[in-house]
């Protein structure tokens, strides 16, 4: 989290996300849990290079889709038929070569704009998906703000979390991409130290622990964070 007046990175958010059901995976480690994902095979176009989280030989793709998800909440998995490698995705990245064609590369679909030439990337934790892009040019909170509410035909906004698990999705993104400071969508442009997500819920203790590093909140130039 960054003052309002500063020039930061932003992520953004796809509004109005729904995780469709295709395979039904039963969870390894526990008998009692069930998952319902849809995983596409990406276009070629697509294809990024992958961040890997974990290795496997599995004898078939669904194996290879439950082992991911379970093991590392992973949204992107890559299956080579042929030696049937899996490797479980952190996620894709535009500076790492692309995987050789014989491995096929899928993920996981949460909306048809969620989609990696509208920017957009899924990201998992646990049972929660986000459809998320993080923006690297820098511009001031109002700015951002903006910026993403055009995105995706008008179903972007600045990021908003209403779970713990969301916040360590955010969490893993800002380490993995060297993020010091992000916009989301949260102020206490109302209230001073107040913090309100942009939906209107205020945040809970826990949240802005998870949010912010000392000496963050401040005022900084006078202006609201």
């Amino acid at each position: 989290m960054a003052e309002r007046m500063k020039n930061c990175s932003y992520v953004c958010l796809l509004f109005n996300v729904f995780v469709c059901a295709h395979f039904t995976l039963l969870a390894l480690a526990s008998t009692e849990a069930v998952h319902s994902f849809k995983f596409d095979k990406l276009s070629a176009s697509s294809r990024l290079g992958v961040i890997p989280a974990g290795s496997y030989t599995l004898k078939s793709l669904l194996t290879c889709f439950t082992v991911c998800l379970v093991q590392h909440s992973s949204a992107y998995v890559m299956y080579n038929p042929g030696s049937n490698s899996c490797t479980c995705a952190t996620m894709l990245s535009d500076t790492l070569p692309q995987p050789p064609a014989s491995d096929q590369l899928y993920g996981l679909v949460l909306s048809p704009w969620c989609d990696m030439s509208n920017g957009f990337m899924a990201h998992l934790y646990n049972e929660t998906a986000v459809c998320l892009k993080v923006a690297q040019d820098s511009k001031t909170f109002d700015e951002a703000e903006a910026s993403c509410s055009e995105l995706a035909n008008g179903q972007g906004r600045l990021f908003m979390a209403d779970s713990i698990d969301k916040l360590e999705i955010l969490r893993r993104i800002s380490i993995a991409q060297s993020l010091s400071y992000v916009f989301v969508g949260l102020d206490d442009r109302v209230t001073e130290g107040q913090y309100v997500w942009a939906d209107g819920r205020i945040a809970t203790i826990a949240e802005l622990h998870q949010l912010f590093t000392p000496p963050q909140p401040d005022n900084y130039l006078d202006q609201e964070d």
